[in-house]
């Protein structure tokens, strides 16, 4: 009954959070399953921009889902899309101090992507825990350290 109406309002819904949660719902809940709903949940969470004060705040999950999603009916064309978006924003320049571009780099290897940029994804990671290193804080270092590690 629910899941129903869902479906029909689906559509009229702008609000991109709720958008992806409800064509997912769909997507998990719907019998037979429809690809249609989890690409529309995928087009949603990848709408909410990456950046440094909402990714911990569900950004972060919104983009690890539709990634998941992506896996999961074979969407090859849109995952590489969310790894060239991961991939560029882990290019971006942050403040110094950052855990943004561990954050990033994290989600990358999680679903391996960006296979093709070991090397430089390590390098950056190397450099960055320099930094943390030069300012004293080790932890900060370790953290970089580890997966820069893990990526050579």
């Amino acid at each position: 009954m629910f899941l129903a109406f869902f479906e029909t309002i689906l559509d009229d819904i702008d609000d991109p959070m709720l958008k992806g949660r409800l064509a997912d719902l769909l997507w998990l809940c719907s019998q037979p399953r429809k690809s249609d709903h989890a690409r529309t949940a995928i087009n949603a969470y990848i709408s909410q921009p990456i950046d440094e004060k909402s990714w911990r705040v569900d950004v972060d999950d919104c983009w690890n889902r539709a990634t998941q999603l992506c896996l999961q009916i074979r969407e090859y064309g849109k995952l590489k899309d969310i790894e060239s978006s991961l991939f560029s924003e882990f290019n971006t320049d942050y403040l110094e101090g950052s855990f943004m571009p561990l954050l990033l780099a994290q989600m990358l290897d999680r679903h391996g992507l960006a296979k093709d940029n070991l090397s430089d994804i390590a390098q950056k990671l190397f450099s960055l825990a320099n930094n943390f290193q030069q300012q004293k804080d080790f932890n900060g270092a370790r953290y970089y350290l580890e997966l820069a590690e893990k990526k050579y």
